[in-house]
Order: C-alpha cells, then sequence, then structure tokens
C-alpha cells in the first residue's frame, strides 16, 4: 500500500514539474530566469508549509506515513532544487551573473514567503 502511494505521488508531484515546466517554455521563454522552477519551488514551498500545519497542529487525520511520504514523494518529485542549481550555473557560466544571482534571491525569498504563507493558511 505504502510503496503504491509513495510511487502515485512521486508521478503525479513530477508530471506537475514537468507541466510548469512546459508552461513556462511555452508562455515565458523570453525570460532569462527559468519560470517552471521558480513556480514550482514556490508552490511546492507553500504546499510543504500548508501540509506541516495541516498535520503538526491537528487539522487532519492524515496519518503519519501518509504525511512524510506526501512530503519526500510529491513535493520531493514536484520541486527542483538540483534543476535549480543547474540553471542557476549555466547562466554564470554564460556570463549572465545579473540574472543568475537574481535567480538565486527570487527563488530563495519567493520560496522561503511561499512556505510561511502555506504556515499561515495551514
Amino acid at each position: 500500500m505504502n510503496w503504491i502511494l509513495f510511487v502515485s505521488l512521486s508521478a503525479l508531484g513530477a508530471g506537475l514539474r514537468w507541466g510548469f515546466a512546459l508552461l513556462s517554455h511555452r508562455y515565458m521563454d523570453h525570460f532569462p530566469i527559468p519560470l517552471g522552477t521558480l513556480l514550482a519551488n514556490g508552490f511546492g514551498a507553500f504546499l510543504i508549509g500548508w501540509l506541516y500545519i495541516q498535520y503538526t497542529h491537528g487539522k487532519t487525520s492524515l496519518p503519519a506515513q501518509v504525511y512524510i511520504i506526501s512530503i519526500v514523494a510529491f513535493l520531493g518529485s514536484l520541486t527542483t532544487f538540483s534543476s535549480f542549481a543547474l540553471e542557476t550555473i549555466k547562466l554564470f557560466q554564460n556570463g549572465q551573473w545579473t540574472w543568475g544571482s537574481l535567480n538565486i534571491f527570487l527563488n530563495n525569498v519567493i520560496s522561503l514567503g511561499l512556505c510561511y504563507i502555506g504556515i499561515k493558511a495551514g
């Protein structure tokens, strides 16, 4: 049961991440910062904050294993720190120091801010 849930939530998170990438490439490809990664990281940060409050404050009857699997499988495959790292390095390697630095700043500030909002929304 847990294995099926883990695989299903991993696939769902990865699929959503892919959707953010497609959306970004289709509608926002002219922007130098990889917005698909930014959207995935921000959305994932909000969800982990919200889920944390739901679970730790007894606002859900979610079993501990489902809570942990949701974070590891769904949010782990949705959020994209490795993609963020590679895309930022590529910006730096292309001499786009301002855009690379802005990418670091935006991903961190937006993800931290949305995680906090998720906690408050929980």
